[in-house]
């Protein structure tokens, strides 16, 4: 009976050890960082050019679909950029 009182706490440590502690160890360590994928750059000054016309021209479309799609709120939006000048 004496020696269970010391036997149980032991088994119960080893099983805590090998269930829980380490496959959370297994995790922490197999987790390896993400590295972030690389951006493709334009290669010349002419492709940046490009890519920036073409990305205002975008937004301009954007602002001219909005507006015709929500005239109210165009309105509103210009109506108040007028009084803030004010």
């Amino acid at each position: 009976m004496t020696a269970s009182k010391y036997l149980v706490p032991l088994v119960g440590v080893i099983l805590l050890f090998l269930f829980v502690i380490k496959p959370l160890m297994k995790a922490v360590t197999s987790s390896a960082p993400t590295v972030p994928q690389q951006i493709a750059l334009p290669q010349s000054v002419a492709e940046l050019q490009k890519s920036l016309t073409q990305t205002e021209t975008s937004s301009k479309q954007q602002l001219i679909d909005w507006a015709k799609k929500n005239p109210k709120d165009a309105t509103n939006l210009v109506k108040g950029w007028i009084e803030e000048k004010s």
